[in-house]
């Protein structure tokens, strides 16, 4: 707090001096004057510094989080205050605001409050927590109770208590509950006490951190993948459906280029193949997306791979193109060839991107074959014909 007030006051001094040197000529002493009952009005109205009681934060806070659709409205308990760790303000001011998580702090001690969704069973982890602390000499008198249930506001609730002294001091009971979502998620409360009497009553407690929560399903589509590594399944019509698995509101559409063959996919690409048994000519391609932000250039991920810069002689006769930009198939891509051997093989590829809000839609074709005269730029057309970004 005393960092926030200094910068506060340093703010308010640089505009003083300013307004000094501007339209009018003021004393010293007046410029100190102003300055000092310009910030007691900024402190005293200040929501970071203003005195709270849990009568002014009654919410809800809207708790969401980026694997599915599950959301929750918290409201915080009897004496608690919210403090969003990112935004650095209470939560009277961004009441029914949208968050990832939620630290409540008690306004009369140490005590703390997270609510947050996970993607693991929280309860194991505490329990492997436990076990670690075991062995650890700052923490003394530890005891842990087995896992129990209890049905509060609707929901089975599963929970854990721990208690120990740190360093042979302060007294902690940590509390880990959790609801069950979905086939992967967990929403989980914590409640840490420090110096203070383990309760008597372990349900009440539940009933009290969970009595203000509401959890619902907003009917949006995640903003993000945690199954990215699942196989995709083509539509009706044969399309595989990729998108960038941190931000799923970038998606193209791909369907199999002409005489190829589906190969592999998870959620952020999709792959294909075709070999010829006569010729012995195999032909890869594979789409995904990739950010752009911190992205190497085309030029730049090949000329730091290891065929251009093998010096065992495993690979030979390696050249690559200058990067090109045109327009393919309705799309501005930047893209660049890459030849070389292996023994007596020769090979061919291509890497293509064009972009696609924050993201690239990256194109990778690899040919191995003795006819790699005839592979050419007019390639890249029939592999931007089958994609549609959405």
């Amino acid at each position: 707090m005393r960092k926030m007030k200094n910068l506060i006051l340093l703010v308010i001094s640089i505009c003083v001096v300013l307004l000094a040197g501007c339209e009018r000529k003021v004393s010293e002493e007046d410029a100190l004057k102003e300055f000092e009952e310009a910030a007691d009005e900024l402190m005293e109205n200040n929501v970071l510094t203003k005195d709270r009681t849990s009568e002014q934060i009654k919410g809800p806070i809207i708790l969401t989080n980026a694997y599915s659709d599950f959301a929750a409205k918290v409201i915080a308990p009897d004496g608690f205050l919210y403090f969003n760790e990112e935004d650095s303000v209470f939560a009277d001011a961004l009441a029914a605001s949208i968050t990832e998580s939620l630290t409540y702090y008690s306004d009369d001690s140490d005590n703390s409050l997270d609510y947050l969704f996970q993607e693991y069973n929280p309860l194991e982890s505490a329990q492997e927590d436990a076990e670690e602390r075991k062995q650890m000499k700052e923490y003394t008198q530890l005891s842990v109770t087995d896992i129990k249930e209890v049905r509060i506001n609707g929901y089975d609730i599963k929970y854990i208590r721990m208690g120990y002294k740190f360093n042979g001091d302060s007294a902690h009971t940590e509390y880990t509950a959790c609801v069950k979502v979905n086939d992967f998620q967990y929403f989980t409360a914590r409640l840490e006490l420090i110096n203070q009497e383990e309760p008597e009553d372990d349900e009440k407690v539940m009933e009290t951190i969970f009595h203000g929560v509401e959890l619902y399903e907003t009917g949006e589509e995640p903003r993000a993948t945690y199954y990215w590594n699942e196989e995709l399944k083509p539509d009706e019509e044969g399309i595989y459906h990729i998108k960038d698995i941190t931000n799923s509101t970038i998606k193209a559409a791909v369907g199999v280029p002409k005489g190829y063959e589906y190969d592999d996919s998870n959620a952020g690409n999709v792959s294909f193949h075709h070999y010829d048994e006569d010729t012995r000519e195999s032909y890869q391609i594979m789409y995904q997306f990739i950010e752009q932000e911190g992205a190497y250039s085309i030029e730049e991920e090949l000329n730091s791979s290891d065929i251009l810069n093998d010096e065992s002689g495993f690979y030979s006769d390696a050249k690559m193109s200058d990067v090109q930009t045109a327009t393919i198939s309705g799309y501005e891509v930047q893209y660049a060839r890459l030849d070389y051997r292996t023994d007596s093989i020769h090979y061919t590829e291509y890497r293509a991107r064009t972009k696609v809000q924050e993201d690239y839609l990256d194109i990778s074709f690899s040919y191995s074959g003795d006819n790699y005269s005839q592979i050419d730029d007019t390639i890249l057309e029939g592999m931007l014909d089958v994609v549609q970004i959405e």
